[in-house]
């Protein structure tokens, strides 16, 4: 199987455990898809699909799916496990098949996944975004001080071929309104665009040597802001950001 069947299979599996809504409890205590037939040696759900494609069931019953990665033939995911401090797991499934074998436990909001050139995961958590090398212990950190206050506290990012990461700060509000509730004054700059890092901006870190220290992104540049929440970025082959 192709790495993009893979992740089509996968994405059939995660994308109907977050959409079919109710707690992640019911999602594991029933089984959410109808399958008939194959489709490259999985189950076939039971979904229209374009000619020439099919959608396999990987697997079911996460807690709160996030952020997948693929290194090799293995897809790492992210299992946030809902809106609970160090409930998160990263799970691998080797091969790209079930069962999932749980890698890592009790990581705070785990998000994005971005498998890097060399074979390493970084994974985005509550406030920083930390680096993990398959098959070794520890986490290390590579982003710190991110903002994890706020409406829209998940970390998510991406990052460049030569290594540098686009790094989003979601804002603290929906509209620039006091913790309150009040409306914000019309006249008057929003002070989230201030804080520092800004809210509501991407930050853009160049690479950095393998042994450097973390970056606090109170330091980082920012690249736009003006933003809400861009919780999905990926950049285009000519280097042009999309949000």
């Amino acid at each position: 199987m192709s790495r993009g069947s893979l992740l089509l299979c996968l994405a059939a599996a995660l994308g109907g455990a977050l959409a079919l809504g109710g707690t992640a409890a019911q999602a594991r205590n029933k089984e959410s898809y109808q399958t008939a037939g194959d489709c490259a040696g999985l189950p076939r759900v039971a979904v229209q699909t374009p000619a020439g494609l099919c959608l396999g069931l990987v697997v079911q019953g996460l807690g709160f799916a996030r952020g997948v990665a693929v290194i090799g033939d293995d897809v790492y995911v992210a299992d946030m496990g809902g809106w609970r401090a160090n409930r998160g797991r990263l799970l691998k499934l080797s091969g790209g098949r079930a069962p999932a074998a749980e890698i890592l436990k009790g990581l705070d909001q785990p998000n994005t996944l971005v498998a890097t050139a060399d074979g390493h995961l970084l994974i985005g958590l509550h406030g920083r975004i930390v680096e993990y090398v398959p098959g070794h212990e520890g986490l290390r950190e590579r982003v710190t001080g991110l903002p994890a206050d706020g409406r829209h506290p998940l970390t998510a990012f991406t990052q460049a071929p030569d290594g540098t990461l686009y790094v989003n700060v979601g804002s603290r509000s929906d509209n620039c309104e006091g913790a309150d509730g009040k409306l914000p004054d019309p006249a008057q700059p929003c002070a989230e665009l201030e804080a520092k890092p800004p809210r509501g901006a991407i930050l853009k870190i160049p690479p950095q040597p393998a042994n450097a220290a973390a970056i606090d992104a109170a330091t980082a540049g920012v690249h736009v802001r003006g933003l809400r929440n861009a919780m999905a970025l990926a950049l285009l082959a000519d280097g042009v950001l999309l949000a």
